[in-house]
């Protein structure tokens, strides 16, 4: 496909309208590489080392979650300059998509509802709330991470899930509206 059609079928799945007010000019097409896309690497982040490994796996496009570059560039120096030289060199797009992928319908907070196998879920401004399915003593195991609760863990049945950085008493209040217990 070519270049024009990868930006309109990224956007289809998450629109950049969604996308909070700090994301405004960080997310979407990054860096612009080859017109024809075929082959697309996706990563948390564009790091040195992925930059380096998506220009050397021969892909045309790099899909991002967090935003290559935070700052208005003044130049591309640095930790910049090592994301961005490799792919340049190789003729790769970058391509971002940070809370409009939050936000989308099937994105990073469905997925992560699904993943617990929530059900009756409601979605939040930022997330998604439901009743889990399984105690919560196991969503350690299925998220392959720790979890830290003070209380009675398995007298929980209802949480809010949200990918990304959700402490904000504003949507806390929310989930706690929505029933959320965690």
């Amino acid at each position: 496909m070519n270049r024009t059609e990868f930006i309109a079928r990224m956007e289809r799945i998450a629109p950049p309208e969604l996308a909070e007010e700090f994301d405004v000019g960080r997310i979407g097409l990054l860096l612009e590489g080859t017109d024809e896309i075929e082959n697309i690497a996706c990563a948390l982040d564009a790091t040195p080392e992925v930059a380096k490994a998506a220009a050397d796996g021969g892909f045309d496009a790099l899909v991002v979650h967090h935003p290559a570059f935070w700052a208005p560039m003044h130049s591309i120096v640095g930790r910049n300059a090592e994301i961005a030289r490799p792919l340049i060199k190789a003729d790769v797009n970058l391509y971002a998509m940070h809370t409009n992928f939050d936000h989308a319908e099937g994105g990073i907070n469905d997925a992560l509802a699904e993943e617990l196998r929530l059900k009756d879920r409601v979605r939040m401004s930022l997330g998604v709330v439901g009743t889990l399915t399984t105690p919560l003593s196991e969503v350690a195991e299925i998220l392959g991470c720790g979890l830290r609760v003070w209380g009675d863990v398995d007298g929980i049945s209802r949480i809010a899930v949200v990918g990304g950085s959700a402490f904000d008493w504003e949507l806390i209040e929310e989930a706690a509206s929505l029933g959320a217990e965690a």
